[in-house]
């Protein structure tokens, strides 16, 4: 190619270039189109070694071939080893997941329509990683008077996935009101958590007990806090509780636009126990499930 057709072009797409996000540890996806107005997007969706991306759906129309690599290839329920140079399409709202095989790569060049806003908005708001506390973090159980801080980091915090294509609705019922949260505080049977950074709430998160196991819920941090290690710190310290208590197990659902969460979770030794499409106003449910020993 010559110097002149390397030079920034509408027509011509340099990789080299092109903005990369990291959809969950494992799985790297390349935004080549989609960005300029487009009514689709091209990308590389590459699975690293060792690793599966979870099954799951979305309301996009995708289509594309294998650019490198080997994997296990689930479609709708019907799965097959997948290879270079192999073509497949996977309607709106059917279940796939992949595995990889081998030492390299399995890198899918994928074109999906309508554009992935979701993918967009993970490039406009890197996901936050979770490193060791950079302020002085405590956790504690929460208090009725905590029920509107424990609410409006639910909102500030949920309503961030609006430009990963979460479901409006879906959002509206994960924000608990103050009313519902002061409720669930008074319960025997749950415990509230909360982290505070200088006696500001900027987290929470709860576990209800059910028959020996330890629902997870209501996991949230407040956005100007993350990055911090709260949601990490809180998951342990309800672990903690959980054992305490006797349980034998602990679980819980999330949706699969919540990326740094289901990292979290991978890291703390949670694997993923099934799958529910649709489950939640439309949204796909992951579950995953941790045996205490």
């Amino acid at each position: 190619m010559t110097m002149l057709a390397r030079e920034r072009t509408l027509y011509f797409i340099d990789v080299k270039e092109a903005p990369i996000i990291v959809q969950m540890p494992g799985l790297e996806t390349t935004i080549l189109t989609g960005l300029q107005g487009d009514q689709m997007m091209m990308a590389l969706n590459a699975t690293l070694p060792g690793h599966t991306v979870l099954l799951h759906s979305h309301p996009h129309e995708q289509i594309g071939m294998v650019y490198r690599g080997t994997a296990n290839l689930t479609i709708g329920g019907e799965e097959r080893i997948a290879e270079k140079g192999d073509f497949y399409r996977i309607p709106a709202n059917v279940p796939h997941s992949d595995t990889c095989i081998g030492d390299e790569p399995f890198v899918m060049l994928d074109i999906f329509y309508p554009v992935r806003h979701d993918f967009i908005a993970k490039i406009e708001r890197p996901p936050a990683k979770e490193d060791p506390p950079k302020t002085e973090v405590a956790t504690r159980p929460a208090q009725a008077k905590d029920a509107l801080a424990i609410h409006e980091v639910m909102e500030r915090a949920f309503w961030g996935l609006r430009g990963r294509g979460y479901p409006e609705r879906a959002i509206e019922e994960a924000i608990l009101s103050p009313e519902a949260i002061q409720a669930r505080i008074a319960r025997g049977d749950t415990n509230v958590l909360v982290a505070t950074v200088k006696d500001q709430i900027a987290g929470t998160v709860s576990g209800i007990e059910e028959q020996q196991s330890l629902h997870v819920c209501s996991m949230a941090v407040d956005p100007s806090h993350q990055g911090q290690g709260i949601a990490q710190r809180l998951m342990e310290e309800l672990e903690r509780l959980a054992r305490h208590s006797g349980c034998q197990k602990l679980f819980l659902q999330t949706a699969w636009a919540m990326t740094e969460a289901i990292a979290l979770y991978w890291r703390l030794g949670y694997h993923q126990e099934g799958y529910q499409p649709r489950h939640f106003y439309g949204e796909d449910f992951l579950l995953f499930g941790k045996f205490l020993d």
